[in-house]
């Protein structure tokens, strides 16, 4: 790492204001490098002052959704709460580039988490979420976290996808998902009180398809052979 910010000391001195393109994609390249060593080593503090350094947007914006995945992947929770998360980058979105939040980009990183990883994954999806948007004052945007996770876990148990609880332990985390949704709104203005039902997060999220075994996936497929509709029975 000392030596990579000597280098970024020696990149500012050597450039010339004829070469301020090369000397930006330069300190790019070195912050990055930066970044990728502090995260090898667990620095997390470090990693996160490289990301927000990256002269070019969208490497800046690669390495702060990279960070806010290692930090959900090693568990360090606490410290995806304590970073400040400051500033903004320019991004093209639409064709047109504008200033994104950098904490806007830690939670779409964690809303896109939250949307397509396995329920069963510890620490929750939906839950990491939920904590760090409620550390951020958004209360409604956590509150609709909270509310998917009791839809996605009705439409799973539904179909019996949910593997990691059963019985009283499942209608326990539903409805406590249901509650923690409904508390959350009651931080709001009465007139703010509201979600949107059209948001990514509340959008209809069909369960997955049962897995089948492997004498059903031969019926299945006998079935099949015989131009028949009628499918193999599933468990509930």
């Amino acid at each position: 790492l000392a030596f990579a910010r000597a280098a970024l000391g020696a990149v500012d001195a050597a450039c010339g204001e004829e070469h301020q393109q090369d000397k930006i994609q330069q300190q790019a390249s070195l912050w990055t490098s930066v970044f990728n060593f502090a995260c090898d080593l667990g620095l997390n503090h470090d990693a996160y002052t490289a990301a927000i350094a990256n002269p070019i947007p969208d490497k800046a914006a690669d390495s702060i959704r990279r960070l806010v995945q290692a930090l959900v992947d090693q568990g360090e929770l606490a410290q995806l709460l304590a970073l400040p998360w400051a500033g903004v980058v320019e991004l093209e979105r639409k064709g047109i580039r504008e200033p994104v939040p950098v904490v806007q980009l830690v939670i779409d990183k964690l809303e896109r988490r939250a949307l397509h990883s396995e329920l069963s994954l510890q620490p929750s999806s939906h839950h990491v979420l939920y904590d760090f948007l409620v550390a951020w004052g958004n209360h409604k945007h956590a509150a609709a976290a909270m509310l998917a996770y009791a839809r996605r876990l009705r439409a799973a148990a539904a179909k019996g996808m949910v593997r990691h609880l059963t019985g009283e332990a499942l209608i326990a985390e539903i409805s406590g998902a249901y509650g923690a949704s409904v508390a959350t709104l009651q931080l709001l203005n009465p007139a703010d009180a509201w979600l949107d039902p059209d948001q990514p997060l509340l959008a209809p999220h069909p369960a997955p398809t049962p897995r089948l075994s492997t004498k059903q996936q031969q019926q299945h497929r006998n079935t099949n052979s015989h131009d028949s509709l009628t499918l193999p029975h599933m468990p509930s």
